[in-house]
Protein backbone atom coordinates (compact mmCIF):
# COMPACT_ATOMS: atom_id res chain seq x y z
CA UNK A 1 0.00 0.00 0.00
CA UNK A 2 1.31 3.43 -0.89
CA UNK A 3 2.12 5.86 1.94
CA UNK A 4 0.00 8.54 0.26
CA UNK A 5 -3.02 6.30 0.61
CA UNK A 6 -2.44 6.05 4.38
CA UNK A 7 -2.12 9.81 4.96
CA UNK A 8 -5.86 10.55 5.46
CA UNK A 9 -6.13 7.78 8.06
CA UNK A 10 -3.00 8.98 9.88
CA UNK A 11 -4.23 12.58 9.93
CA UNK A 12 -7.64 11.56 11.30
CA UNK A 13 -6.01 9.40 13.99
CA UNK A 14 -3.71 12.23 15.08
CA UNK A 15 -6.62 14.65 15.22
CA UNK A 16 -8.64 12.28 17.41
CA UNK A 17 -5.61 11.71 19.68
CA UNK A 18 -4.99 15.44 20.01
CA UNK A 19 -8.63 16.07 20.93
CA UNK A 20 -8.52 13.30 23.53
CA UNK A 21 -5.36 14.67 25.10
CA UNK A 22 -6.86 18.16 25.19
CA UNK A 23 -10.03 16.87 26.88
CA UNK A 24 -8.00 15.02 29.51
CA UNK A 25 -5.65 17.90 30.24
CA UNK A 26 -6.05 19.40 33.71
CA UNK A 27 -6.68 23.16 33.63
CA UNK A 28 -3.84 25.12 35.18
CA UNK A 29 -4.67 26.42 38.66
CA UNK A 30 -5.06 30.16 39.15
CA UNK A 31 -1.92 31.74 40.63
CA UNK A 32 -2.05 32.25 44.38
CA UNK A 33 -2.70 35.78 45.58
CA UNK A 34 -0.14 37.51 47.82
CA UNK A 35 -0.76 37.52 51.57
CA UNK A 36 0.09 41.18 51.90
CA UNK A 37 -2.09 43.81 50.27
CA UNK A 38 -4.98 41.44 49.52
CA UNK A 39 -8.33 42.06 51.18
CA UNK A 40 -9.33 38.83 52.98
CA UNK A 41 -12.86 38.04 54.19
CA UNK A 42 -13.27 35.25 56.74
CA UNK A 43 -15.19 32.23 55.48
CA UNK A 44 -14.93 29.97 58.54
CA UNK A 45 -13.03 29.53 61.80
CA UNK A 46 -12.27 26.76 64.29
CA UNK A 47 -14.59 26.75 67.30
CA UNK A 48 -13.65 26.00 70.91
CA UNK A 49 -13.88 22.26 70.22
CA UNK A 50 -11.86 22.53 67.02
CA UNK A 51 -14.91 22.25 64.75
CA UNK A 52 -15.21 24.46 61.66
CA UNK A 53 -17.81 27.18 62.15
CA UNK A 54 -19.42 29.59 59.71
CA UNK A 55 -19.97 33.22 60.64
CA UNK A 56 -23.18 34.37 62.29
CA UNK A 57 -25.77 35.79 59.88
CA UNK A 58 -25.32 39.47 58.95
CA UNK A 59 -21.78 39.60 60.37
CA UNK A 60 -18.43 39.81 58.65
CA UNK A 61 -14.79 39.46 59.68
CA UNK A 62 -11.90 40.63 57.55
CA UNK A 63 -8.16 41.22 57.48
CA UNK A 64 -5.54 43.10 55.51
CA UNK A 65 -1.88 42.21 56.04
CA UNK A 66 0.48 45.04 55.18
CA UNK A 67 4.07 45.83 56.18
CA UNK A 68 4.01 43.98 59.49
CA UNK A 69 0.54 45.08 60.59
CA UNK A 70 -2.73 43.19 60.19
CA UNK A 71 -6.00 45.06 60.70
CA UNK A 72 -9.69 44.58 60.13
CA UNK A 73 -13.03 43.94 61.83
CA UNK A 74 -13.62 41.03 64.22
CA UNK A 75 -17.41 41.37 63.57
CA UNK A 76 -17.82 43.68 66.59
CA UNK A 77 -14.71 45.86 66.90
CA UNK A 78 -11.91 47.09 64.70
CA UNK A 79 -8.55 45.49 65.52
CA UNK A 80 -4.89 45.78 64.60
CA UNK A 81 -1.91 43.60 65.49
CA UNK A 82 1.69 43.09 64.46
CA UNK A 83 2.95 40.07 62.56
CA UNK A 84 6.24 38.56 61.40
CA UNK A 85 6.88 36.31 58.41
CA UNK A 86 9.56 33.70 57.77
CA UNK A 87 8.74 31.87 54.56
CA UNK A 88 5.31 30.37 55.14
CA UNK A 89 5.65 30.75 58.91
CA UNK A 90 3.74 33.57 60.58
CA UNK A 91 3.51 34.83 64.15
CA UNK A 92 0.90 37.40 65.17
CA UNK A 93 1.41 39.53 68.27
CA UNK A 94 -1.48 40.84 70.41
CA UNK A 95 -2.63 44.26 69.30
CA UNK A 96 -5.37 46.75 70.06
CA UNK A 97 -9.11 46.82 69.41
CA UNK A 98 -11.89 49.32 69.80
CA UNK A 99 -14.13 48.76 72.81
CA UNK A 100 -17.66 48.64 71.46
CA UNK A 101 -20.06 46.20 73.15
CA UNK A 102 -22.06 43.80 70.96
CA UNK A 103 -24.64 41.07 71.65
CA UNK A 104 -23.11 38.04 73.36
CA UNK A 105 -23.10 35.67 70.35
CA UNK A 106 -21.18 38.25 68.30
CA UNK A 107 -18.78 38.94 71.17
CA UNK A 108 -18.13 35.19 71.49
CA UNK A 109 -17.46 34.97 67.76
CA UNK A 110 -15.10 37.95 67.88
CA UNK A 111 -13.17 36.47 70.81
CA UNK A 112 -12.93 33.11 69.06
CA UNK A 113 -11.59 34.79 65.94
CA UNK A 114 -8.97 36.82 67.81
CA UNK A 115 -7.84 33.71 69.73
CA UNK A 116 -7.48 31.78 66.47
CA UNK A 117 -5.54 34.65 64.92
CA UNK A 118 -3.13 34.72 67.86
CA UNK A 119 -2.51 30.95 67.48
CA UNK A 120 -1.19 31.36 63.92
CA UNK A 121 1.96 29.40 63.16
CA UNK A 122 1.85 28.99 59.38
CA UNK A 123 -0.22 30.17 56.43
CA UNK A 124 -1.14 28.65 53.10
CA UNK A 125 -2.63 30.34 50.03
CA UNK A 126 -4.30 28.35 47.26
CA UNK A 127 -5.76 30.50 44.50
CA UNK A 128 -8.02 32.98 46.30
CA UNK A 129 -8.14 31.06 49.61
CA UNK A 130 -5.97 31.82 52.66
CA UNK A 131 -5.64 29.32 55.50
CA UNK A 132 -4.13 30.19 58.89
CA UNK A 133 -2.72 27.07 60.56
CA UNK A 134 -1.78 26.59 64.23
CA UNK A 135 1.22 24.76 65.71
CA UNK A 136 -0.67 21.46 65.74
CA UNK A 137 -1.16 21.73 61.98
CA UNK A 138 -4.90 22.48 62.19
CA UNK A 139 -6.49 25.11 59.99
CA UNK A 140 -8.05 27.60 62.40
CA UNK A 141 -9.05 30.36 59.95
CA UNK A 142 -10.10 30.21 56.30
CA UNK A 143 -10.47 33.39 54.26
CA UNK A 144 -11.55 34.20 50.72
CA UNK A 145 -10.12 37.13 48.79
CA UNK A 146 -12.60 40.00 48.50
CA UNK A 147 -13.08 42.59 45.78
CA UNK A 148 -10.90 45.69 45.98
CA UNK A 149 -11.51 47.47 42.67
CA UNK A 150 -13.65 50.55 42.07
CA UNK A 151 -14.68 50.35 38.40
CA UNK A 152 -18.30 49.32 38.03
CA UNK A 153 -19.23 49.94 41.69
CA UNK A 154 -21.87 52.20 43.28
CA UNK A 155 -21.74 53.72 46.79
CA UNK A 156 -23.74 55.82 49.25
CA UNK A 157 -21.80 58.20 51.49
CA UNK A 158 -22.19 57.90 55.26
CA UNK A 159 -19.80 60.71 56.24
CA UNK A 160 -17.53 63.33 54.70
CA UNK A 161 -14.83 65.84 55.67
CA UNK A 162 -16.44 69.24 56.16
CA UNK A 163 -13.20 71.13 55.53
CA UNK A 164 -12.97 72.15 59.18
CA UNK A 165 -10.83 69.20 60.29
CA UNK A 166 -13.92 67.14 61.10
CA UNK A 167 -15.56 64.10 59.50
CA UNK A 168 -19.31 64.48 59.92
CA UNK A 169 -22.34 62.34 59.07
CA UNK A 170 -24.38 63.02 55.95
CA UNK A 171 -27.43 65.13 56.81
CA UNK A 172 -30.58 63.18 57.54
CA UNK A 173 -32.99 63.58 54.65
CA UNK A 174 -30.22 63.88 52.05
CA UNK A 175 -28.26 61.32 50.07
CA UNK A 176 -24.79 61.52 48.54
CA UNK A 177 -23.87 58.85 46.01
CA UNK A 178 -20.83 57.88 43.95
CA UNK A 179 -20.78 55.60 40.93
CA UNK A 180 -17.40 54.67 39.48
CA UNK A 181 -17.97 53.84 35.83
CA UNK A 182 -15.95 51.38 33.80
CA UNK A 183 -15.00 54.30 31.50
CA UNK A 184 -13.17 56.32 34.19
CA UNK A 185 -16.16 58.57 34.95
CA UNK A 186 -17.36 59.22 38.50
CA UNK A 187 -20.98 60.37 38.79
CA UNK A 188 -23.70 60.66 41.39
CA UNK A 189 -25.68 63.02 43.59
CA UNK A 190 -23.88 65.45 45.88
CA UNK A 191 -27.01 65.84 48.01
CA UNK A 192 -28.82 68.36 45.85
CA UNK A 193 -27.19 68.41 42.42
CA UNK A 194 -25.92 65.67 40.18
CA UNK A 195 -22.18 65.70 39.47
CA UNK A 196 -19.64 64.06 37.16
CA UNK A 197 -15.84 63.91 37.26
CA UNK A 198 -13.03 61.88 35.78
CA UNK A 199 -11.07 59.44 37.94
CA UNK A 200 -7.98 57.28 37.62
CA UNK A 201 -6.86 54.37 39.78
CA UNK A 202 -3.47 52.70 40.08
CA UNK A 203 -3.08 50.22 42.88
CA UNK A 204 -4.64 51.93 45.90
CA UNK A 205 -3.97 55.43 44.57
CA UNK A 206 -6.93 57.46 43.35
CA UNK A 207 -7.17 60.80 41.58
CA UNK A 208 -10.47 62.57 40.97
CA UNK A 209 -10.71 65.48 38.60
CA UNK A 210 -12.68 68.71 39.19
CA UNK A 211 -16.38 67.79 39.22
CA UNK A 212 -19.02 69.43 37.05
CA UNK A 213 -22.48 69.68 38.58
CA UNK A 214 -25.96 70.92 37.84
CA UNK A 215 -26.94 74.28 39.36
CA UNK A 216 -30.12 73.59 41.28
CA UNK A 217 -30.61 75.26 44.69
CA UNK A 218 -32.03 73.21 47.56
CA UNK A 219 -33.26 74.59 50.88
CA UNK A 220 -33.96 71.33 52.69
CA UNK A 221 -32.61 69.78 54.72
CA UNK A 222 -31.00 72.83 56.27
CA UNK A 223 -27.32 73.05 55.38
CA UNK A 224 -27.53 70.74 52.35
CA UNK A 225 -25.81 73.23 50.02
CA UNK A 226 -22.88 73.67 52.42
CA UNK A 227 -22.67 69.88 52.71
CA UNK A 228 -22.59 69.56 48.94
CA UNK A 229 -19.80 72.10 48.54
CA UNK A 230 -17.72 70.41 51.26
CA UNK A 231 -18.20 66.94 49.76
CA UNK A 232 -17.24 68.02 46.24
CA UNK A 233 -14.16 69.81 47.59
CA UNK A 234 -13.21 66.77 49.66
CA UNK A 235 -13.27 64.19 46.89
CA UNK A 236 -11.01 66.34 44.70
CA UNK A 237 -8.29 65.94 47.34
CA UNK A 238 -8.41 62.13 47.16
CA UNK A 239 -5.01 60.45 46.96
CA UNK A 240 -5.74 56.88 48.12
CA UNK A 241 -8.71 54.64 48.71
CA UNK A 242 -9.39 51.58 50.81
CA UNK A 243 -12.16 49.17 49.95
CA UNK A 244 -13.07 46.61 52.58
CA UNK A 245 -15.88 44.54 51.15
CA UNK A 246 -18.96 46.75 51.23
CA UNK A 247 -17.23 49.82 52.73
CA UNK A 248 -15.07 52.43 50.99
CA UNK A 249 -12.87 55.16 52.46
CA UNK A 250 -11.22 57.99 50.53
CA UNK A 251 -8.13 59.64 52.05
CA UNK A 252 -5.90 62.57 51.16
CA UNK A 253 -2.11 62.49 50.75
CA UNK A 254 -1.66 62.85 54.54
CA UNK A 255 -3.94 59.90 55.28
CA UNK A 256 -6.82 62.05 56.54
CA UNK A 257 -10.32 60.72 55.85
CA UNK A 258 -12.21 62.60 53.14
CA UNK A 259 -15.35 60.48 52.82
CA UNK A 260 -16.75 57.11 53.82
CA UNK A 261 -19.27 55.06 51.85
CA UNK A 262 -21.25 51.82 51.97
CA UNK A 263 -21.90 49.85 48.80
CA UNK A 264 -25.19 50.58 47.09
Amino acid sequence: MKITALLPTIIVSLTVLSAALTACATPSAAPALPLEGTYWRLDSYAGSQGESQSLLPSTSIDAIFNAGSVSGSDSCNQYSAGYQLDGDKISIQPGITTLMACPEPIMDQAQGYMAALASASRYKITGDTLEIIDQAGKTVLTYKAGETGLAGTSWVATSYNNGKEAVVSVLQGSEITAEFGEDGTLSGSAGCNGYTASYTVEGDTLQIGPPASTRKMCSEPEGVMEQEASYLAAIQAAATYERRGDTLTLRDANGSTLAKFVQN
